[in-house]
């Protein structure tokens, strides 16, 4: 029997998931947080004035200081890590993250950092409007990145989304298996 050659030939298992995504700060989980913050500290507030709660006024005020405290430094620190950044992948999967450079005006032409070499670890999490992405960078620290639809375009969002799970599906991240996906429901 005479089969085309192109027949016999295997495809090429190779796809390639080549990406360079520049990713900005989410509107609105900045928003989610500070609205989280503003209720905490208002708590606090109310602990303080003795509105809530059946305590002797001074365990009122000491848990209401903090309340505000713990408020204020959780939304100062989150505001502090909220920098752009660029996750590039290559067509063979290699990850390499670069931060936006701390004294650079944020825009198209922004100077970000020298690319660290990263590897995509367990504990992330790979939803259709979620990513939830756990790097150990090259100097062995670890980098959680979220990334949700507001943060980079659609479809770059859903091109990013592919490559990982292909990455995390061809085993070249540390703990691959433990990469959680999203579940249909029923």
């Amino acid at each position: 029997m005479n089969l085309p050659t192109s027949s016999l030939t295997p495809p090429n298992p190779m796809i390639s998931v080549a990406i360079s995504a520049r990713v900005a700060p989410s509107a609105s989980l900045f928003a989610m947080v500070t609205l989280q913050a503003i209720a905490v500290a208002s708590i606090g507030m109310l602990l303080i004035v003795g509105e809530i709660g059946h305590f002797v006024p001074v365990i009122g005020v000491v848990l209401g200081l903090v309340s505000v405290l713990i408020s204020v430094w959780g939304w100062l620190g989150y505001r502090r890590t909220r920098r752009p950044i660029r996750i590039v992948i290559t067509g063979n999967g290699q990850i390499s993250i670069a931060e936006l450079a701390t004294n650079t005006v944020v825009g198209a032409d922004a100077a970000f950092h020298a690319p660290v070499i990263a590897h995509l670890l367990s504990g992330s999490t790979l939803w259709a409007h979620l990513l939830l992405l756990r790097f150990q960078l090259g100097n062995g620290r670890i980098k959680s990145v979220v990334i949700l639809p507001d943060c980079i375009p659609e479809d770059v969002f859903r091109a990013l989304s592919v490559a990982c799970r292909w990455i995390a599906s061809r085993g070249r991240s540390e703990g691959s298996e433990k990469v959680v996906y999203e579940q249909p429901i029923g």
